[in-house]
């Protein structure tokens, strides 16, 4: 039997769904402007990635010289599997007589007011993915992957492939120092440090190009930043994403974008992430693709409920194929 839920909001889903919930999104509107938000199924979501080189194998010889030869493992296979999200929407017998007919009775347009609840939880449950520390389970635990499993060497295993701070560094995030240990020192939110950074990750990333790297902070951090560039005549808003309403600037070309859920927590607010856009890719599945169900009567259950049931359905993973091109520090304070 069709409803409301089927009929009238899922039209209303399908057109305000990007805007509503990916454009929404600093880091995902970014990655959708690198068209980096792909619609794929398969079994898996993996990809042959270079892990290194064939400098060391180059060869400087005089005429009279043998030529050398030798072979070296350049390529490695990261794979990650579908990870699943859903939201309830439910409205019961009285919600339905109300709301479901134009009419003097009805409160609020039901229909509205689904779409833009379920839309609003899928984007704050993936930002919610996008910022949570790392978990030692990353490819086996329920829950999206995000940007610290990508980037922190403490997060042992990531596709697949385990990694330390004495092996596979190329599988952690650029480290400033070098010592693969340095992304939880603490220090100032300041040009310098956002410099460091690019300058680290800009040594595995040597073919980037104006416009691929993003740097993400709190609003706090962003603030001592802007009072700085001020005070050096620097503070420029020429940004793609100043430009559509986010709270963001440029320094050296490179975007600076404050998102307001890194200040929630005391821990949230001193994590500076430096992106290199090319690298990262919310992959979502088509058959799963923020679907909508049909609503469905609870009453035809035994002990059922008057009750209406759909469910929003999502199935995909946020995923990085070169962390080591990327940086982040963990505790910069302005």
């Amino acid at each position: 039997m069709a409803t409301n839920l089927d009929s009238a909001t899922r039209e209303l889903w399908d057109k305000t769904l990007k805007h509503q919930v990916i454009m929404a999104l600093p880091v995902l509107n970014s990655l959708m402007a690198k068209r980096k938000v792909v619609w794929k199924g398969g079994t898996v979501i993996k990809k042959s990635v270079g892990m290194d080189t064939l400098e060391s194998l180059a060869q400087d010889y005089a005429t009279n010289d043998p030529l050398t030869s030798s072979t070296k493992t350049i390529l490695d296979r990261p794979q990650f599997g579908w990870k699943k999200k859903q939201v309830p929407i439910e409205y019961d017998v009285d919600v339905e007589l109300q709301n479901l007919h134009a009419s003097d009775a009805r409160v609020i347009d039901l229909r509205k007011e689904l779409v833009a609840a379920g839309q609003k939880a899928v984007r704050l449950s993936l930002r919610t993915n996008l910022f949570s520390a790392y978990s030692t389970s990353t490819d086996t635990d329920a829950s999206f992957a995000g940007l610290d499993d990508a980037l922190d060497p403490n997060c042992l295993t990531y596709g697949g492939i385990t990694r330390s701070t004495s092996a596979k560094t190329w599988w952690n995030g650029a480290s400033v120092d070098g010592t693969w240990t340095d992304e939880d020192t603490a220090g100032a939110c300041s040009i310098h440090a956002i410099r460091e950074m690019e300058i680290a990750s800009s040594t595995y990333a040597m073919d980037r190009k104006p416009g691929d790297v993003l740097v993400v902070v709190s609003p706090t951090n962003f603030l001592g930043l802007k009072t700085e560039m001020e005070t050096r005549l620097m503070y420029k808003t020429d940004g793609r994403l100043a430009k559509q309403g986010f709270q963001a600037m440029t320094l050296d070309n490179i975007e600076i974008v404050a998102d307001p859920y890194l200040n929630t927590s005391s821990t949230l607010k001193t994590k500076v992430y430096l992106l290199n856009l090319p690298d990262w890719e919310l992959r979502i599945h088509p058959n799963r693709s923020f679907k909508l169900t049909d609503a469905k009567w609870q009453g035809d259950i035994v002990n059922g409920f008057d009750k209406w049931l759909s469910r929003c359905l999502l199935a995909g993973n946020f995923v990085c194929w070169q962390p080591n091109a990327s940086c982040y520090k963990t505790k910069l304070s302005a």
